[in-house]
């Protein structure tokens, strides 16, 4: 993680309102080119391709990091089959029927998504498309996201991660703490 905060606090290789931008700021500094390089997902591309035109915009995968490794992580859409449904026979039809490969290249095409199936990356219009080509690439090494089962994951990590990661970047707490702080947070809202 110092690695990481370094290069705002030591190598100065982002804005300096950094530690206290928003999401909407990053967008914004993005598509003035004050931001060149940022971690999101594939939900933001097209907004992102928006600002700087389809020839000036492109997804890559993570780098090494300094340890040789990378993670990515992907998620479910969660196509959920409720246990108090009144028509589960009905809803049950309709996910097997969005599951094979035509309906679910048009739903995440559609839609925006990155379909799960290989056999669906690899088409053109996710594996040639600059757009969402990084996060296709990415794929091999990627894993589901271990706190899927966890509903409130998302939330923990905006409400308490971001401002430990904000407090680490100015130099309020150390990197460790930092992530000693955040594991507790995870542990005691995943057990």
């Amino acid at each position: 993680l110092d690695w990481y905060l370094d290069l705002f606090r030591k190598h100065k290789v982002t804005p300096p309102s950094v530690p206290t931008d928003g999401w909407r700021q990053i967008v914004e500094g993005f598509g003035r080119g004050i931001t060149n390089t940022y971690l999101h997902n594939s939900g933001s591309a097209e907004e992102q391709k928006g600002f700087v035109g389809p020839q000036g915009f492109a997804t890559v995968p993570l780098p090494l990091g300094p340890a040789k490794q990378r993670a990515s992580f992907y998620f479910s859409e969660t196509l959920t089959l409720f246990k108090a449904a009144k028509n589960k026979e009905g809803a049950w039809k309709f996910l097997t029927f969005l599951m094979d490969d035509e309906p679910n290249f048009m739903y995440c095409k559609t839609l925006g998504l990155l379909p799960a199936r290989k056999s669906i990356a690899d088409r053109p219009e996710f594996s040639k498309d600059p757009t969402l080509a990084g996060f296709v690439k990415s794929f091999p090494f990627s894993v589901v996201s271990p706190y899927l089962a966890y509903a409130s994951w998302g939330g923990k990590l905006d409400s308490e991660g971001v401002p430990l990661f904000q407090q680490a970047m100015v130099g309020k707490i150390s990197a460790k703490e930092c992530l000693d702080r955040f594991a507790e947070v995870l542990t005691k809202n995943m057990a």
